[in-house]
């Protein structure tokens, strides 16, 4: 479930037809509720929260599974960031995941934006790659800040745990959408992830929502998984 948390990911917005102009436009507070289904059967839920200090935000986001997933996954997951704003882009300073339960991890990152580099808490050091790179927990936030040239015909780069995901556009259609928050006229944006052909991810973000991603499907041979929004507070 780590994997799907937060891979919404776009390198083509052009035909969004509203952007927020900059970062100030992120609410002082922010929290998005998500249902997750593997297939038909509940999976459990993702809740996240942004906050403003001063130019700096701070999310925590936390997948919570219920039932019988929680013992076949062995354990919540949250994971939080730090992230500021500069030129309708998402800048992160750091990133933190935790896993907790009988196959528990803890992985952070740190952003040197000056440096140009990814320090991985195993000591690893990557270059930042050229395109747009992010982390699991801020994507939803780059949605919201960015204009179409911050994402027309570049590859968007996906930071989670120890790795880099790198992810470029299928499609984008508008789409109108029945959600727990009513039906919404959206954007249908789908995504295919470097070197891995059969694994796409169908995000649908709401223009009349500030952009916020209402749906998300991440299809692998094995399994289909989906993350609905069932409520927003803050916007």
């Amino acid at each position: 479930m780590r994997s799907v948390q937060w891979l919404i990911v776009s390198v083509c917005l052009a035909l969004l037809p509203v952007i927020p102009a900059s970062g100030e436009l992120l609410p002082e507070e922010l929290t998005l509720q998500y249902r997750v289904s593997l297939g038909s059967a509940e999976l459990g839920s993702l809740s996240t929260r942004l906050r403003r200090t001063g130019d700096v935000y701070i999310v925590d986001s936390r997948t919570q599974a219920e039932g019988l997933a929680s013992i076949l996954l062995g354990g919540d997951v949250k994971e939080s960031c730090m992230f500021s704003v500069k030129a309708n882009e998402v800048q992160t300073r750091n990133y933190e995941v935790i896993r907790e339960g009988r196959r528990g991890y803890r992985h952070s990152v740190k952003f040197d934006w000056q440096a140009g580099t990814i320090q991985f808490k195993n000591g690893e050091t990557r270059p930042l790659p050229n395109g747009y790179t992010v982390d699991n927990c801020s994507v939803p936030f780059a949605f919201m800040v960015g204009k179409p040239d911050t994402f027309t015909n570049r590859t968007m780069h996906i930071v989670g745990g120890n790795r880099i995901r790198h992810f470029t556009n299928l499609s984008i259609t508008e789409e109108r959408l029945a959600t727990p928050l009513g039906v919404l006229d959206s954007i249908r944006i789908e995504q295919q992830r470097h070197g891995r052909p059969e694994r796409t991810f169908t995000v649908w973000v709401a223009p009349s929502r500030g952009n916020l991603p209402v749906k998300i499907v991440e299809r692998r041979p094995s399994r289909v998984t989906t993350m609905l929004l069932t409520s927003v507070s803050g916007l």
